[in-house]
């Protein structure tokens, strides 16, 4: 799946350029590998946007998210969308 195409099934309101493939998602940042996409899904007790230099540092070269990071380096692609649990079950549904 190319980026592109990952950011209208979930909706973004990012659109990036290019047409990256993306190799896997991952809502768990230790679970991030080189070019997959990392969800920052909020939780109860963690919220995974606290995550998210961990999954690029792990390789992810796009993460989605619901507030846009300033500090992150412009080589990530930052998909920012209402809902990141919806975005991932709507990925998840065409991906696997």
């Amino acid at each position: 799946m190319k980026i592109s195409d990952l950011a209208v099934i979930i909706d973004s309101l990012e659109r990036p350029d290019g047409d990256i493939d993306v190799s896997d998602l991952a809502y768990d940042s230790r679970q991030a590998k080189p070019g997959s996409v990392f969800f920052a899904v909020p939780g109860i007790q963690v919220d995974g946007y606290q995550f998210i230099d961990q999954a690029v540092e792990n390789g992810a070269i796009a993460v989605v998210v619901e507030r846009l990071r300033d500090d992150l380096a412009s080589s990530i692609i930052q998909l920012k969308v209402e809902d990141s649990r919806r975005a991932l079950a709507q990925a998840s549904d065409k991906f696997f």
